[in-house]
């Protein structure tokens, strides 16, 4: 199942920083799935979600709360989550940039090794992980949560709180606030639905677009790969060294216009 979250924490103190509120929506079944006013119970809440996939509207901002969290709870991260040795420990993994870019959180709760035969008879022993996925749904929706809403023509409207507020540990949200968070998660998670049913099931909105060209260029991902093989380690990460990606915008005034000029690249 995929969910999306938020977190509403205080922003009135510049020293620091708590959660005082968040709210789970289920995409598939149009539902909010969860609430709570602190980290604790948000933790609680992942453990009934192994194999789901859990997204963050600017992870960068929310991730870092859970990640303190862990760290404080003497759970401990791996960069490879086959160092593990006790089938019993909880930790997690993340996927992080050196530049401090964050896609994706991997909170583990154990997990069990299964045996299984080959076709050539052979015996292969894999572990499954009792994990819950976290991602940031900005690197496939780039656009605030307001622009999302309007962008795709959904009912629901970005709503307004009093972000700097002050409000205590154990607050008690009101109503209105609860409805903010829901519309926040509502709107994101319907906008990623649309993304879903269309086929996009990558992380990121790049990966996305090269899974469509590989499949309609080439048909197949292998056959793909037949003109473009996967390099070695070594090769991948001396060209990786000059790649540093990019970003695209459309002037407003030339949006939702088909234009016959030709294009053209600057680098």
């Amino acid at each position: 199942m995929r969910y999306t979250a938020d977190f509403e924490t205080l922003a009135s103190n510049e020293d620091y920083s708590y959660v005082w509120a968040w709210a789970v929506y289920n995409i598939d079944k149009d539902i909010i799935d969860g609430q709570g006013t602190d980290i604790e119970s948000f933790m609680e809440y992942t453990k009934k979600k192994i194999g789901d996939e859990i997204y963050f509207h600017n992870l960068k901002f929310d991730g870092r709360f859970i990640i303190y969290h862990l760290l404080e709870s003497g759970i401990k991260h791996y960069e490879d989550k086959k160092d593990v040795e006790d089938k019993s420990e909880v930790f997690f993994t993340s996927l992080i940039t050196a530049d401090g870019l964050y896609y994706g959180l991997e909170i583990v709760y154990g997990f069990k090794l299964k045996t299984k035969k080959s076709k050539d008879g052979r015996t292969k022993t894999e572990r499954i992980y009792n994990s819950v996925k976290i991602y940031d749904s900005l690197k496939l929706l780039n656009f605030s949560v307001k622009t999302i809403a309007d962008s795709f023509n959904l009912e629901i409207k970005k709503g307004e709180i009093d972000y700097k507020k002050h409000r205590e540990k154990g607050y008690n949200p009101t109503d209105d606030e609860w409805e903010y968070i829901y519309n926040d998660i509502k709107i994101v998670g319907q906008a990623l639905k649309i993304f879903f049913d269309e086929g996009y099931n990558k992380i990121t909105i790049s990966s996305c677009a090269l899974s469509v060209y590989q499949k309609m260029m080439f048909g197949s991902v292998a056959k793909f790969r037949q003109t473009f093989p996967e390099l070695d380690y070594e090769t991948d990460a001396f060209v990786r060294k000059a790649y540093k990606g990019g970003w695209t915008y459309c002037n407003p005034k030339h949006q939702d216009k088909i234009h016959n000029k030709k294009g053209y690249v600057m680098m």
